[in-house]
């Protein structure tokens, strides 16, 4: 949705358009009881207008629960930083020093190897000038922005990742120009942030969203883009990463084409490769959102019989929602009626086990939409966040949801019921997790915004696991033939 003349078209042909203050309907549909289910906030913070924006969970104070930083323009251009008391109450940071910005992309990471997060904010001011921004933070959850450093491209997508295998996050990015040319562009790291430009030549020029992930499990960055091409075409192209720095188009992938839409990656079937979920506009009129399994020998299938509703201008997401080891789906969006119809929705779908997936619950839909989820709370489950032009009153606005689920009872249980010893905790940089009668199991560890960092689909008891990550808290997830056992891993980090 990165793109604003192309989603003008867009919206156009779809005839999206307001009919004032329509009465909200979603949730009418009858579903299944299932054990995923959110509630809105009773707290009701008052957040930004996420509208044309994007939004972000990280700890940036060091104090162990999620702040949230909101780009958008629902109401005024902002950009807000906001910050968590623990309890899922969160004040406004005031003079954060951010640009003010919408119709962009926000991503948390430690660019200079200093054991606290750092930001990148993309999008355009109210001038209009669009840019790409480095933001420093010092420990306390206060930012500077790096002003030597800034990459003009307008609209488009960012996505960080590992290019060159040293050890520090680098950058893929796309977008127009300032004379309107289509461009792919690596930023790579030297380590302490600072990033050097670099056009690659094996990189299709496109102009949409970006995802980056190891899909054949050689431990080298791969990458996906969707969106446009400088003839206007749609594209979907997945490129295997050498880890150092090349990339290889893989032609025949079994991947559709599409644009309007955005990418996520995730084992959804449990069997130990990422798999790719794609949402958008595969022809005109034609919206659908999609999963794709692993087949191994850089294929992918169409999983046909996962059936989602079809979305475009929002966002999509894996998530393991009630805690049971496997990735459940979030997605927000407009169908092709948009307002007309009422075909904007958020849908959170349960994955009852190996991609066997069902509707669990709907939230307020939205479009020109973005989503963030964490646990906020301090329960250990994630919760979410959304926002976007919805048919309800407010037109604009973002809402927080609490998740209610039903956790399985052996992912509430201690370490010790589960019979189960994983130490030290806190941890520098290896842990040991000892499992009953030496059982292989496999681990998940996500940081609190829900991104996963570590996965071993065969982790033998016993075995020293070295832990390369930045410091601050995460979930380990342990799951065997008869349990599985989530709890609160404490990195001290060793970068």
């Amino acid at each position: 949705m990165k793109r604003l003349e192309s989603i003008i078209k867009f919206l156009n042909r779809k005839r999206i358009f307001f009919f004032g203050l329509i009465c909200l309907s979603v949730g009418s549909q009858e579903l299944p009881a299932q054990s995923i289910s959110f509630e809105r906030s009773s707290i009701e913070p008052q957040f930004q207008d996420a509208d044309v924006g994007n939004m972000e969970f990280a700890d940036v104070d060091g104090d162990g629960d999620p702040d949230l930083l909101v780009t958008g323009k629902g109401g005024p251009i902002g950009t807000t930083l906001y910050m968590n008391d623990g309890h899922g109450n969160f004040e406004e940071q005031e003079d954060d020093g951010f640009i003010d910005v919408y119709a962009g992309n926000v991503a948390f990471e430690d660019l200079d190897g200093d054991g606290d997060l750092d930001v990148i904010i993309s999008g355009q001011d109210f001038r209009p000038v669009f840019s790409t921004e480095f933001y420093f933070n010092d420990g306390d959850g206060n930012f500077l922005r790096d002003e030597a450093q800034s990459i003009n491209l307008k609209f488009g997508d960012f996505g960080l990742g590992d290019i060159d295998s040293d050890g520090d996050p680098d950058m893929v990015i796309n977008g127009l120009d300032d004379m309107g040319n289509f461009q792919s562009r690596f930023a790579i790291n030297d380590g302490a942030g600072n990033f050097t430009l670099v056009f690659p030549q094996d990189i299709e020029d496109i102009d949409g969203e970006i995802e980056l992930f190891d899909y054949n499990g050689d431990g080298h960055d791969d990458l996906v883009l969707l969106g446009l091409d400088p003839m206007g075409d749609q594209r979907t192209v997945l490129y295997r990463g050498d880890g150092f720095g090349g990339f290889t188009e893989l032609l025949d992938t079994g991947i559709d084409q599409l644009s309007h839409g955005d990418i996520a990656a995730g084992d959804v079937d449990g069997d130990g490769d990422m798999d790719i979920m794609i949402c958008g506009e595969f022809a005109q009129g034609d919206i659908r959102s999609q999963v794709y399994l692993n087949q191994g020998a850089d294929m992918f299938e169409h999983a046909e019989d996962i059936a989602l509703a079809g979305v475009s201008l929002g966002e999509l997401s894996f998530q393991d929602f009630d805690v049971d080891g496997d990735l459940d789906i979030f997605l927000i969006g407009t169908g092709p009626g948009g307002l007309a119809d009422n075909s904007i929705v958020a849908h959170v779908y349960e994955n009852l086990g190996a991609a066997d997936f069902v509707l669990s619950d709907t939230l307020i839909g939205a479009y020109f939409s973005s989503h963030a989820v964490a646990d906020i709370d301090g329960d250990e489950d994630l919760d979410l966040v959304l926002g976007g032009t919805t048919i309800g009153d407010p037109v604009r606005a973002t809402w927080m949801y609490i998740n209610q689920s039903s956790m399985s009872v052996s992912a509430r249980q201690p370490v010790s019921d589960a019979g189960l010893s994983v130490y030290p905790n806190p941890v520098q940089d290896r842990i040991v997790i000892s499992t009953p009668t030496a059982t292989r199991v496999k681990l998940s560890l996500r940081d609190l915004s829900g991104r996963m960092v570590l996965y071993i689909a065969d982790y033998r008891s016993d075995q020293v696991l070295p832990l390369d990550l930045a410091a601050g808290q995460y979930l380990l997830t342990i799951e065997g033939d008869s349990m599985i056992h989530t709890e609160r891993l404490v990195i001290l980090g060793n970068r």
